[in-house]
Parts: structure tokens; C-alpha cells; sequence
């Protein structure tokens, strides 16, 4: 009776060893299995991240393109050794233009979707290093290598382009004949952004009024800090403690001193305006996929705003536009440059011809509370011979310029 208690026993505990170990393992194998999902998620987390990651270099994407595939190769690899530092920025669609609510908007910014292709764009503004190895001069009136260029035409900026296109033995994008100028996109060389890439870029897949929010400040664009965007609605009361006063610099600074936009762009807002190829009109909003601007006109576009620009003149969608022969301290530009091109010639055209009088009479209405508007005009009245007309209030007041705005 002992042994066959004993014997019961025996088989009991082994029966007990046995479940042990098989509980053990579907431990140890349900462990592994957290264990090798969770190294998946990991993985898959990297994949996602690496998926949104900045543009990758020029040079990198157009070498794997080589290697990758056969067709035109020759093309691709002549431009694959190019080490020029150019960003990819992916094609897409975005809203251009600014909405109906944004404050202190202009007239001009009609939103509207845009689709533009993939291109390459440089990530800093040319400096006048740069600028000087390809025309041999500096305009600019700030000195330093690592600023950007400043005091160049649209001309200037078109004629360096091609320059610099020569000099890599890339096809000029550029043929100008007096006041015509025509853009092959099918080149693979250098050229001016479209004012709707430029837009695209600064926007860095933001919809907000600048790539880095809703207010400037100095810690992220050179501009005239005294005057942040809104300021002119809080000169009484400061009833919007967003809007806070910065640096006002005076002058333009390094291309990369201030943090990029997730696009890995830099001063796309502020330090200098940038010229764009387009001629400035209203917006086509009926050619919305690659649009290069009006074919004619007399003032080309620039973005950005400048060191010396207020808050409102840096937003996004905020339009300039300068005559092309004019040269300007606040003034440069970047290039760009085609990842696929169109077979498209665009040619442009000068529009502007008006026919002055020999003698022509001018008239300067103005209105002086302190005093100083009236001696701006007797000066253009001594210099032009013009004459002056004095613009008063039926019902004058007194006071503090602040106090009465």
C-alpha cells in the first residue's frame, strides 16, 4: 500500500515537472514573441520617421537614380557628380495665397490649390562667396563671405544662373534678349524659383502664417523686430501678449544662423527678399499645376521680406515686386534647379511703355500731423518743381500720435 502511495506520488510530480515546463516555455515563447513585436514596431517607427525626413542632397538622390536605372543615364550621372548641396523637395499640392480670415492680408493673395513637381532648391540664399567666384564682383552693400548676396537685379540674379550653369556643364535655363527673356524648362541647369515653388518651400507643409507659426520673432527670422506682425493693432492697448517686440539687427546675417523650416530651408523668411522668376500679376487660377506667372509685365516678383521688413511683409503668402533693373540692399535670391524637366519654353516680355509728356506737371497731396510728411514734400517739390497740396482735417486733433491712432 506504501508503494503504490509512493508510486502515485512519483507520477504526480512528475505529471507537475512536466505542466512546469510547458508553462515555462509558453512563457518564454510568449516573451519572444512581445519581445520580436516590439523590435518590429521599432523597426517600423524608424521606417515612418525616415519617411518624412528632409529632402536628401542632390547628389545622393540623382546616384541611387543612376544606379537604379538605365535610361538617360549619361544625364543623371553628370549631374549625380555636381556636389552642389541642392535639397529635393518633394512634388505635392498645397493652398496658396492666404484665407479670407488671415489679418492684414492684401488683396492680392487669393487662395487658391497649386500642384507643383518635385524640384531642387539650394537651402541657404546665394552668398556673396558664391556670388563672387561665378561674376567676379560683389554688389552687396553688407560685407561679409557667409552673408547673402545683396544689390542684384533680377537680371543679375538670371545672368548668374546661367553662369553658373556653364560652369558645371549643365544647360543654361536662361536665353535673354533685351527685354525678352525666355526659360527652357527642359534645362538642367540653374535657375529662379516660380513664385508658387518658392511659396511651397517657404510653407514647408505649414498652413500657418509663417513656416515656424502664427507670430515672428528674432530667434527665427531677421527682420525688423520693433514691428511683429500685428503690432500696429496693439500700439494702445496691448491686448495681444502674442505680439512681443524682438531684435532689430539693422543688417543682413549669415544664410544658416537661423533655424530651417522643416523642409531644411533657411531665412526663407527675412535676411534678404528674394527675386522669382515670375512677372507680379493676379493669380491665374485656372493654371494651377507648374504656374510660371504672367507671360508679360514690368515688375517681377519677390518673397520673403527682408532685414529691414515689418512682420506683416514676411508671412507666407505676402506678395512684393520690384522693377527687374533695380538693384536694392534688401534684395537676392537662391537657386534651383529641375528634378525632371517639361517640354515647355516660356518666354516673357517687358510690358510697360508709357509715353511721358515733355514737360510733365506733377501734383503731391499729402497730409503732415508732425511735420515731417510736409518737409518730404517741399523737398520733392524743390527737386521736381511740383506742386504741393496740403490734405487737413475737418475736425483737427490733438495729442500724441499713439494716443490718437
Amino acid at each position: 500500500m506504501m508503494k503504490a502511495d509512493r508510486r502515485a506520488k512519483l507520477i504526480a510530480l512528475a505529471a507537475a515537472v512536466v505542466c512546469l515546463a510547458a508553462v515555462g516555455g509558453g512563457i518564454f515563447f510568449f516573451a519572444r514573441g512581445k519581445e520580436t513585436k516590439s523590435a518590429q514596431s521599432q523597426e517600423t517607427a524608424r521606417e515612418e520617421s525616415e519617411m518624412v525626413q528632409k529632402p536628401e542632397t542632390a547628389q545622393a538622390v540623382e546616384a541611387e537614380t543612376a544606379s537604379a536605372s538605365g535610361t538617360a543615364a549619361s544625364e543623371t550621372e553628370k549631374t549625380a557628380r555636381i556636389e552642389d548641396g541642392l535639397l529635393l523637395l518633394p512634388g505635392g499640392t498645397f493652398s496658396m495665397g492666404s484665407p479670407s480670415t488671415e489679418r492684414q492680408r492684401q488683396e492680392d493673395e487669393a487662395q487658391h490649390e497649386v500642384a507643383v513637381d518635385g524640384f531642387y532648391m539650394d537651402p541657404c540664399e546665394v552668398t556673396q562667396v558664391d556670388y563672387m567666384a561665378v561674376m567676379g564682383e560683389n554688389p552687396s552693400l553688407f560685407d561679409g563671405e557667409n552673408l547673402p548676396v545683396d544689390n542684384v537685379t533680377w537680371y543679375d540674379a538670371v545672368e548668374y544662373c546661367n553662369r553658373l550653369s556653364e560652369s558645371r556643364g549643365l544647360t543654361p535655363a536662361y536665353t535673354v534678349e533685351g527685354n525678352t527673356v525666355s526659360w527652357n524648362r527642359a534645362a538642367d541647369g540653374y535657375r529662379l524659383p516660380t513664385e508658387a515653388e518658392w511659396e511651397y518651400a517657404a510653407r514647408g507643409g505649414t498652413e500657418t502664417i509663417y513656416s515656424f507659426g502664427n507670430q515672428v520673432h528674432s530667434d527665427y527670422a531677421n527682420f525688423e523686430g520693433s514691428y511683429p506682425y500685428l503690432i500696429e493693432e496693439n500700439y494702445v492697448s496691448h491686448s495681444n501678449p502674442e505680439v512681443v517686440t524682438s531684435q532689430n539687427r539693422g543688417t543682413t546675417i549669415a544664410v544658416d544662423e537661423l533655424p530651417p523650416n522643416a523642409f531644411g530651408l533657411y531665412q526663407m523668411h527675412g535676411n534678404v527678399a528674394e527675386w522669382c522668376f515670375d512677372y507680379y500679376g493676379a493669380y491665374d487660377l485656372t493654371n494651377t499645376v507648374n504656374p510660371a506667372g504672367a507671360k508679360s509685365g514690368s515688375l517681377r516678383v519677390n518673397r520673403g521680406g527682408s532685414y529691414n521688413d515689418f512682420g506683416k511683409h514676411l508671412r507666407s503668402a505676402y506678395r512684393s515686386a520690384a522693377n527687374p533693373v533695380d538693384a536694392d540692399q534688401n534684395l537676392g535670391f537662391r537657386i534651383c534647379r529641375n528634378a525632371k524637366g517639361m517640354e515647355e519654353t516660356v518666354t516673357t516680355a517687358y510690358s510697360l511703355n508709357i509715353a511721358m509728356p515733355e514737360n510733365p506737371k506733377i501734383l503731391v497731396a499729402y497730409f503732415s500731423y508732425s511735420g515731417n510728411t510736409e518737409n518730404a514734400a517741399q523737398i520733392i517739390r524743390d527737386k521736381t518743381g511740383a506742386d504741393l497740396f496740403e490734405i487737413t482735417m475737418e475736425h483737427p486733433y490733438n495729442g500724441n500720435i499713439y494716443d490718437v491712432s
